[in-house]
């Protein structure tokens, strides 16, 4: 499996394939063939997905529906293969165009219109080198803490603590949630880093139970 990097405006030369990021679910088979997570997490409502999709993105319109079907222990509707667009083999409906030396202008240009179609960015391919472009302001970060709050939040979470900074705007449910089980990994949003790599106005956006610790800072 390709492990995407980050693209940060670098000059691209050659063809390039664009292709969507979708905003849902990454499914592998682990040794047993049972679906899990890149963090390696049991999946569930996958039974009906064949079994020789090993690697693909389940999406079933938006992250909100699609963490909430494969989380979904009892009770839930099945996932069909339809639902599930394979990154390896690259599902042709991912696929968007090729371009010759794409700018970083170019690059950002497709980036808001993907943003625009509901998907969560971009994937770039040239044979072995992959990018994913995201909007630069999304970091997936490891909770390290948590700070308790003040006034109305007194006895519960007030903020996660990373290595980047703390970080705030939950609702009352999740910062409930959150004082009896930390999350793992988080989803912030921010105006850009200091020069010491602290956010900038962070704001949480969502639990990442999907990404393993390893692949965040």
């Amino acid at each position: 499996m390709i492990k995407p990097k980050l693209y940060t405006s670098q000059k691209l030369t050659g063809t390039w394939l664009f292709t969507r990021k979708l905003d849902g679910v990454r499914v592998l088979r682990n040794q047993s063939g049972e679906p899990v997570s890149r963090a390696d997490k049991p999946l569930y409502n996958l039974e009906n997905i064949s079994s020789h999709i090993v690697d693909a993105e389940i999406f079933l319109g938006s992250w909100e529906e699609t963490v909430g079907a494969v989380r979904r222990q009892t009770g839930g509707v099945l996932i069909q293969d339809s639902q599930a667009f394979t990154i390896e083999p690259l599902d042709s409906r991912l696929v968007l165009f090729e371009v010759e030396n794409p700018t970083a202008e170019y690059v950002e240009e497709q980036l808001q219109k993907a943003l625009k179609r509901g998907d969560e960015g971009l994937v770039i391919y040239q044979g072995e080198t992959v990018y994913k472009v995201k909007p630069r302001e999304n970091h997936d970060v490891i909770v390290t803490g948590f700070t308790e709050g003040k006034g109305k939040y007194s006895g519960l979470l007030g903020a996660l603590e990373t290595n980047m900074g703390k970080v705030s705007g939950m609702t009352d449910q999740q910062r409930a949630d959150f004082t009896k089980e930390l999350p793992e990994v988080i989803e912030v949003g921010c105006m850009g880093l200091t020069k010491n790599g602290k956010f900038r106005h962070p704001r949480f956006i969502r639990v990442r139970f999907d990404k393993p610790a390893s692949e965040c800072s």
